[in-house]
């Protein structure tokens, strides 16, 4: 699979990500990163970013880590801790997959800032389906 080809592609298309300011980054297999700078729309009215954003931004890179596998992933589970609050700057997902079968898969995601203080840290549980990743055929 053409990591590459896959990002440009994700960063362009998966519209939910971009609308939301969220970009990926980094990826291989097992691994991917999501980044985005909190603005003024990634805010709550306590003027720190939103914690379901926090939490999006985990369950992009953990969907986004195990693409290679090319097929279609759903989450089945996840579990977030919120550490600290983020109110400016980047903010970056960071998706290990810690475990990976013919349909079940698991990552350990953590979204840090720039200086890498901790905001969240995540386990995410995903069902690999049988259909394929369509987009795959043509990059």
């Amino acid at each position: 699979m053409d990591f590459q080809k896959y990002k440009e592609y994700f960063n362009k298309h998966d519209m939910f990500s971009v609308n939301n300011g969220m970009s990926l980054t980094d990826m291989g297999e097992g691994y991917a990163t999501v980044e985005l700078t909190i603005g003024e729309t990634s805010k709550n009215y306590m003027g720190s970013m939103h914690g379901g954003l926090l939490y999006t931004m985990a369950d992009v890179a953990a969907g986004t880590a195990i693409v290679f596998c090319g097929k279609q992933a759903v989450t089945l589970t996840a579990h977030t801790e919120y550490i600290k609050p983020a109110f400016s700057g980047k903010v970056i997902a960071e998706a290990k997959m810690i475990a990976f079968g013919r349909t079940i898969s698991r990552c350990e995601v953590e979204v840090r800032s720039e200086d890498g203080t901790l905001y969240s840290k995540s386990i995410i549980t995903m069902f690999i389906t049988d259909k394929d990743i369509p987009i795959i055929e043509t990059i």
